[in-house]
């Protein structure tokens, strides 16, 4: 098995640079379909579309060449050190009124005995402040909580990250469970002073449900696609959660930034001071996906204002910074996908109201951005599981596109953070159900975006048969 491993690695790494490379032919592809549709169409010309077109080409050409370069990216590991480094890990359990103690018992197994747990706690309800209290005293945890919530999630860490005086710490989510062997598989990947983290994989460890297995084939699949490439030609994100991460270098930052999306603004501030991550596919933490259609919207609210208020504050920093040129696509391009909804709204109505010309190529293009990032499903074991896979995962995701433009808009003015797992009153779902069915009017009734209309007509459905 390792001579495999070793022949497939050296066959990786043989490969022409820009095949290993996602972003060398993505921008060739770009300009390519860019050209030919300027000679085939004069719409582009309009230099109100052309920063469309060209932002939905790069996205879309980048899913394409991420997946086709999967299969190559896959089997080139990171380099590991022989022995495990030393150092102790201070274990952050984060919990917002979802303690659970299956998950924290996973976190008490992979701590070593001189490992440090603490319970940062920010709880409102008295049951699950009470719940708290029970387990740190039982196995001996310290809990942190504080009088003013504030800074969302980051700020809750870094109060934290006052008393920790250990050289790893480690943020563990409430619903997050982690293996046995976490810090023994992740510390030696800390193989040079400039790595900052080390990301472990993860998969979905909820499937009990019809909606829970077709959207978690999805995390699984994610995970296995778009993160090892990072670790040579990209950047490797801090994704919140499930990482081990060195307590200086976080220091040296300033800590984390008190932003919704704290993880990939974190990551930024680290690979702008030189810094860099290393993902780890060889140990796989478990996550719950979101159990009910509600659950699921209410999370994409929260990525939807962190990734448009991060693009607010850190998309120039990274232009001016002294990344590569590709490394700064890979953070842009990806967080740009649930604020250029945005963008699309913007582009629909003045198509609609301004008589601006919609173009065959840019509904085709558009169309390519929505197809290639499910192209993933391809890759599942068992091929009958694609068809209601890709369905139930197309409709949900597409069904969002009116939540995304309006928190996409809440995420430049006020953004809130929002706990995934907390409930919603049956008015506010109706008040969005409303929302949706406004917007699939509208999209039906100016045509040219009528499928996706459609799709947002049918948002009743979701929230009846998942919820």
């Amino acid at each position: 098995m390792d001579s495999l491993r070793t022949q497939a690695e050296s066959a990786a790494l043989s490969m022409p640079e820009w095949l290993l490379n996602p972003w060398y032919p993505t921008v060739l592809f770009t300009v390519a379909l860019l050209t030919v549709a300027e000679y085939l169409s004069h719409d582009l010309a309009d230099m109100v579309l052309l920063p469309f077109y060209i932002l939905v080409s790069v996205y879309g050409s980048f899913n394409l060449f991420v997946f086709l370069a999967s299969w190559r990216n896959g089997s080139v590991r990171p380099e590991k050190l022989e022995y495990i480094p030393p150092g102790n890990i201070t274990y952050m359990y984060l919990t917002y009124n979802d303690f659970s103690m299956d998950s924290f018992r996973t976190v008490i197994r992979a701590a070593r005995p001189d490992d440090i747990i603490l319970i940062v706690d920010d709880s409102t309800d008295p049951e699950s402040r009470s719940q708290v209290d029970m387990a740190a005293g039982t196995f001996g945890c310290g809990v942190i909580r504080r009088d003013r919530r504030s800074g969302f999630k980051a700020g809750a860490i870094n109060n934290a990250m006052r008393i920790v005086n250990t050289e790893f710490v480690s943020i563990i989510d409430a619903d997050e469970t982690v293996p046995d062997n976490f810090a023994q598989s992740a510390l030696p990947y800390f193989t040079e002073d400039d790595v900052a983290f080390v990301q472990v994989s993860h998969h979905s460890c909820n499937k009990s449900t019809s909606w829970e297995k077709n959207m978690g084939f999805g995390v699984d699949l994610h995970w296995k696609i778009y993160q090892p490439y990072r670790n040579r030609y990209g950047v490797v994100n801090f994704l919140g959660h499930g990482a081990v991460l060195k307590t200086d270098a976080v220091r040296e930052v300033g800590g984390f930034p008190e932003l919704v999306a704290e993880d990939i603004a974190l990551t930024s501030e680290l690979y702008t001071a030189g810094r860099r991550g290393v993902f780890v596919d060889e140990i796989s933490a478990g996550e719950e996906f979101p159990s009910t259609y509600t659950a699921f919207r209410r999370r994409h609210k929260k990525w939807t204002m962190g990734s448009t208020q991060f693009m607010k504050r850190y998309f120039g920093k990274i232009m001016l910074s002294r990344m590569k040129w590709y490394q700064k696509l890979d953070i842009i391009i990806p967080a740009m996908s649930l604020p250029m909804t945005l963008i699309l709204f913007v582009y629909i109505v003045s198509a609609a109201f301004l008589h601006i010309t919609s173009s065959l190529w840019l509904f085709l293009i558009a169309l390519m951005s929505m197809i290639t990032p499910n192209l993933q499903f391809l890759r599942l074991e068992n091929k009958k599981d694609i068809p209601r896979a890709l369905a139930v995962n197309a409709l949900a995701y597409v069904s969002l596109f009116p939540t995304s433009v309006y928190y996409a808009v809440k995420g430049i003015l006020k953004p809130v953070f929002l706990v995934t797992g907390e409930r919603k009153a049956k008015r506010s779902i109706k008040l969005e159900l409303a929302g949706d069915m406004a917007m699939g009017i509208f999209l039906v009734t100016t045509g040219g975006f009528s499928i996706l209309g459609v799709v947002c007509l049918m948002t009743g459905i979701l929230f009846w048969v998942y919820n």
